[in-house]
């Protein structure tokens, strides 16, 4: 799903699309490309980039759904996925979206069932924080429940740092502590 700023059209909002130059957060003037600008409220959206090749065999031998091209390849993939082990793993400390994974390994297993083929597998989880999502524990408690049930595991506190192709020719992820899943 893509949400394009140039399509906001809402009573009292303008969207203005310019790189910052500088700003005061003290003063809540703000320079850019485009003109200078002063706030009521100023807020600072640093945003996630995404940089594949950050994490060394990501590019090559693993699968994103951040964008939209990536989305389409995880697709593609599942298309023709006939069973095996699933690390839906986060590669930075800070990320985009943190209920995403947990999603993700929730709909892939229904999607999963719904070919029949979930027994033919393991799903894994690995994210950056101990819980699925911090500021909520009872959501935290629920989700991890959904796993229980569901045989999907989570392995929270770790992050995956390169994926490797292993001498059999299958793939590995390689988690911060030194796992490999």
């Amino acid at each position: 799903m893509r949400h394009r700023y140039r399509d906001v059209v809402k009573p009292g909002v303008r969207v203005v699309q310019a790189t910052v130059q500088s700003f005061d957060p003290r003063t809540k003037h703000v320079v850019t490309s485009a003109g200078t600008f002063d706030a009521d409220i100023l807020v600072v959206a640093l945003g996630a980039d995404y940089e594949p090749d950050a994490t060394p065999g990501l590019a090559e031998l693993g699968s994103e759904f951040y964008s939209v091209a990536g989305a389409e390849a995880a697709r593609e993939l599942l298309t023709g996925f006939e069973g095996g082990d699933v690390v839906i793993g986060v590669c930075g400390p800070g990320f985009k979206c943190p209920p995403a994974p947990n999603e993700c390994a929730l709909l892939l297993h229904d999607h999963l069932v719904a070919r029949g083929i979930r027994d033919r597998g393991t799903i894994k989880v690995v994210v950056p924080m101990g819980v699925p999502l911090p500021p909520s524990p009872e959501l935290s408690a629920a989700i991890l429940r959904r796993y229980e049930e569901r045989g999907i595991e989570y392995v929270g506190g770790h992050r995956v740092i390169a994926l490797e192709r292993t001498a059999g020719g299958g793939r590995e992820a390689v988690l911060d502590d030194g796992a490999r899943l």
